[in-house]
């Protein structure tokens, strides 16, 4: 093979082989906050400040509270008034922490499990999360005690649905496999590039250039992600988008420099003195 085209093939090698490892750090990130549920739950946590949001939750909870209750017009009034009241306590907060982690766990089983998903999808008992609420309201005016009922039925909530559990395992399944193949083969196509090239300095040289690379592009993507999702996601989820997008591009940013240290290592040792042979490396 002559020497232009080994050089060719060499590069290539290494380019798709960064391109590899920015897929793998891609779906990393992306299995870690959908399967981990600790990681999962305090992007959440992040989310759910948002007084809009806890203000809806909150009404929500409220209007299942209530039922058919005939209540006046002024303790209507009262509730909706008090929703973000209710949302503030630190009773509610805890009780948002306690059902968000209980709702990622059931959705976690139904994701990564191999047995059918329930056609009912994810569901959560929050009958004693909605009693807790009830106390609540009790405590916010004492004439909501004669109103609401002493405890609500059992009451369940469907968090997905099974279509869209099937669409998202079918996901994970995909990124699992990407992570998994990504690496080995990006190692694979470092070491075809570097038996190409021969175990030289002009090997190191376009490996670590390649990680270089690899790191560039993983930033520059940490600095997309963002304003893709400013510009193309609907005005009802940007601020939620956002919050997620700013993790993403920060652990993206993290990875980067890692790469890039692997890059710079590769370079100092590819350009470490060596007097003995120095004329022939080149």
């Amino acid at each position: 093979m002559r020497a232009g085209s080994r050089r060719s093939l060499s590069i290539a090698a290494s380019l798709f082989g960064a391109f590899c490892v920015v897929l793998y750090v891609l779906a990393s990130w992306t299995l870690t906050h959908t399967t981990d549920t600790r990681t999962y739950v305090r992007t959440a946590d992040l989310v759910i400040d948002q007084t809009q949001v806890q203000s809806e939750i909150a009404t929500t909870i409220v209007t299942s509270v209530v039922g058919d209750a005939q209540l006046p017009d002024e303790l209507v009034t009262l509730l909706n008034n008090g929703a973000r009241l209710i949302v503030a306590s630190e009773s509610f907060h805890k009780f948002w922490q306690v059902a968000n982690q209980s709702m990622h766990e059931i959705a976690r089983e139904q994701l990564l499990g191999n047995n059918p998903i329930d056609p009912a999808g994810a569901r959560i008992d929050i009958t004693a999360e909605v009693n807790l609420v009830l106390e609540n309201l009790r405590q916010i005016d004492p004439r909501l005690a004669t109103l609401l009922p002493n405890n609500t039925p059992e009451t369940a909530v469907q968090i997905v649905d099974q279509e869209t559990l099937t669409d998202i395992r079918n996901a994970i399944s995909g990124l699992e496999r990407l992570r998994t193949f990504s690496v080995p083969i990006a190692l694979a196509l470092f070491a075809i590039s570097t038996l190409l090239w021969g175990l030289r300095r002009r090997s190191l040289v376009v490996t670590a250039s390649a990680l270089s690379f690899t790191a560039l592009a993983i930033y520059g993507v940490s600095t997309v992600i963002p304003l893709i999702a400013e510009r193309f996601v609907d005005e009802e989820f940007r601020s939620t988008t956002h919050i997620v997008a700013a993790q993403m591009a920060s652990t993206m940013t993290t990875s980067a420099w890692q790469v890039l240290f692997c890059g710079l290592v590769g370079f100092v040792i590819a350009f470490f003195p060596r007097k003995h042979n120095s004329n022939n490396q080149l």
